[in-house]
């Protein structure tokens, strides 16, 4: 039988999903100050708990994935400050994100070999 394609999955085994990640929030922090009230690793620790618990929403179609984002964002400036929030900002924090981390994407080492291969 001749081989058609392979599936992979894409974090972590071609896309270093981690790197952009942690890049991204770092320069989050430059942007928001309020984010760092957190070392950068509890930041991704609240940042990826969000994530997973909007994107059920966003499986169920009760969410958009922008407005997953904008919720993301907003929780974590919430947490983050005693101060209200601006309705805008959670938008402009999550372009800010997204920028940074497709800016940072990157395969992981010996993807490229493997599909070469």
């Amino acid at each position: 039988m001749q081989v058609r394609g392979v599936l992979f999955d894409m974090d972590d085994t071609l896309f270093d999903h981690n790197f952009p990640t942690i890049h991204a929030l770092e320069h989050l922090c430059l942007e928001e100050p309020a984010f760092t009230c957190w070392p950068v690793e509890e930041l991704r620790t609240r940042y990826s708990a969000l994530l997973e618990e909007l994107h059920v929403g966003v499986l169920a179609g009760r969410l958009t994935i922008p407005e997953a984002r904008y919720e993301r964002f907003r929780r974590l400036l919430s947490d983050a400050t005693s101060t209200a929030v601006d309705a805008e900002r959670p938008t402009a924090l999550s372009a800010i994100y997204r920028a940074s981390y497709e800016f940072a994407w990157r395969a992981v080492p010996g993807a490229m070999a493997v599909l070469t291969a």
